[in-house]
């Protein structure tokens, strides 16, 4: 939740708290939503300010929906992870440059 007060144009919405943390170390502002069923009328309120609101879904068909659902939520970008992936397995496998390098594509 610090990162709401982070003084950037953007924030992006994970999947989950560890890929919330993930997207943090990395210099991504993050928050995190536990799914679709998690998400609370007033979390829109909350990205409201940032011009840009990423989607960071798992790479998976119930990251599909959550990308979906933020896009009609709050006009998020979706951030295409590759089948089976989340943030912390791309950190995993490439390191803060790989995570970074997902906003660019």
């Amino acid at each position: 939740m610090l990162d709401l007060k982070k003084d950037s144009p953007f924030i992006a919405v994970a999947e989950g708290e560890l890929d919330t943390i993930t997207l943090s170390i990395c210099g991504i502002p993050a928050v995190g939503v536990a799914g679709v069923k998690a998400w609370e009328k007033h979390f829109g309120r909350c990205l409201a300010d940032f011009d840009t609101v990423y989607s960071f879904a798992d790479g998976d068909k119930a990251g599909g929906s959550f990308a979906s659902f933020l896009g009609r939520e709050v006009k998020a970008r979706p951030i295409r992870l590759p089948k089976g992936m989340d943030v912390n397995s791309i950190y995993m496998e490439g390191g803060a440059d790989a995570v970074r390098r997902l906003l660019q594509s």
